[in-house]
């Protein structure tokens, strides 16, 4: 992904790979892109408890893998 972002034509395929909003056009956006999914990903799998639980959504208990 950072390696793309080195070049104009690769910045263009991670805006086409991601359907981003407007098109990347530095590093610094690939960056943010970056923290945005793993930020993501880290909540899901924290949440993703075998039980309910309301440890993300504070007092609404969710049920057993609810991001399955």
């Amino acid at each position: 992904m950072f390696a793309l972002a080195a070049t104009p034509q690769g910045l263009t395929q991670l805006s086409q790979l991601f359907i981003t909003c407007q098109p990347l056009q530095s590093l610094a956006d690939v960056q943010l892109l970056a923290a945005i999914y793993i930020n993501a990903w880290d909540t899901l799998a924290m949440g993703n408890f075998p039980y309910p639980s309301n440890y993300l959504s504070g007092s609404v208990n969710l049920p057993p893998w609810p991001f399955r």
